[in-house]
């Protein structure tokens, strides 16, 4: 079966819709902030010979 934009009936949608409105949380900032941390200091224990 081929899958082009012409047959587009047949193609199942699935994935991510990148038009859907994003909602921030505060758990997504607490997740940047502590991989960065978890990161930084893994750098730090690397160069300091931990």
């Amino acid at each position: 079966m081929e899958r082009t934009s012409k047959n587009r009936d047949s193609i199942p949608d699935m994935g991510f819709n990148p038009f859907r409105k994003q909602a921030r949380r505060a758990a997504d900032l607490v997740m940047v902030v502590v991989a960065i941390a978890v990161t930084a200091g893994l750098v730090l224990w690397a160069f300091l010979g931990g």
